[in-house]
């Protein structure tokens, strides 16, 4: 063999050698990407008003599935309604209550115990009752439903937060994952994904630590550290905030309070540039590293977020957001709905 032929063997042979560590790269960076859901662009993509404040509109939304409910009735706490296959059900206490059509779902809580209970046919008498120990003071147990036909339970205690698959037509429970710590449970279900964020932690000064977990059989995905400042978004539970994840990103969003929308009470914060609501995006495929706030607002979610108006927003199934922004127009409450692909 030739010198000349030898030298381009040897080319040759190298240019394969990088065209396959190349593709090996290529294709471990892409599942890298897909593990931790990519980064999609924030656009609007719809707009609706409604002639009522936010909370009577996030009612209308929620009946219409638009916040991706699978049936149209959300939970209620009463004793005597009427299910959406015509029967009527009626109990001497008042209990939480799921539509299943057919059926209905009711969830009791005693002294010691938890109840899962289905009716079918408008009888009164049980299909099946599941009951759920409380032995353990802290622990508090609750359905959770999503868009894609699975319905999980949700057992929160002081010393860990244990997510199980229920199976509604045999009222039996599987194990998905158990996080070994109190946490906040947030659901990406078109990335097939929840994200566990923790209460804050002495130990690391008052970080979070979050855990991305697969929808499918509960394996941890990724692991990432909110830093101490930046978990101050999170303070005050769900109850205060809105949360949403998109299978990478995590947001948080916290409206005024009534009483914040006065400026005499502001006396304890220091002014604002956009009032007395917050927002933080944190990217989990970066280790949880804040990447933007109000500050960083563009476009349709930089004339919404405006005088803090926005008094909701909602994470959507499909990983978009739904910000509720309330004006007056005519002495009248409206709001607006406006809906972004992805977290803005």
């Amino acid at each position: 063999m030739s010198g000349a032929v030898k030298h381009n063997v040897a080319r040759l042979a190298i240019s394969i050698a990088l065209g396959l560590l190349l593709v090996a790269c290529g294709s471990g960076a892409k599942l890298v990407t897909t593990a931790l859901g990519s980064r999609r662009k924030s656009v609007e993509i719809a707009r609706e008003k409604f002639a009522m404040d936010a909370p009577h509109a996030r009612e209308v939304l929620a009946k219409r599935g638009t916040l991706g409910l699978t049936n149209t009735k959300q939970n209620r706490y009463e004793n005597g309604f009427d299910s959406s296959d015509g029967y009527h059900y009626s109990f001497p206490d008042s209990v939480d209550w799921r539509d299943l059509a057919p059926g209905i779902l009711t969830f009791s809580s005693f002294q010691t115990e938890q109840r899962l209970t289905r009716y079918d046919a408008g009888s009164l008498t049980p299909t099946w009752i599941l009951k759920i120990d409380t032995g353990d003071p802290s622990l508090h147990c609750g359905p959770k439903w999503l868009r894609t036909g699975v319905t999980l339970l949700l057992c929160v205690s002081d010393s860990k937060t244990d997510v199980l698959t229920f199976n509604v037509s045999e009222g039996s429970l599987k194990p998905l994952a158990s996080i070994p710590h109190e946490a906040d449970v947030v659901f990406a279900e078109s990335a097939q994904r929840f994200v566990a964020i923790s209460y804050p932690d002495s130990t690391c000064g008052g970080c979070l630590h979050v855990s991305v977990h697969s929808l499918i059989d509960g394996s941890v995905i990724s692991r990432a550290q909110i830093s101490p400042k930046d978990a101050r978004s999170f303070e005050g539970g769900v109850s205060a905030h809105s949360f949403g994840f998109d299978g990478r990103l995590l947001w948080s969003y916290t409206p005024e309070s009534p009483t914040e929308r006065d400026p005499r009470m502001r006396l304890w914060e220091e002014p604002r540039t956009y009032g007395f609501c917050y927002y933080e995006v944190f990217d989990l495929a970066l280790g949880g590293t804040r990447i933007r706030t109000l500050d960083d607002a563009t476009g349709a979610w930089d004339a919404a977020k405006r005088e803090c108006k926005v008094r909701d927003l909602i994470a959507l199934p499909d990983g978009g957001v739904m910000a509720l922004r309330e004006t007056v127009e005519q002495q009248a409450h409206v709001t607006e709905a406006i809906t972004f692909s992805a977290p803005p």
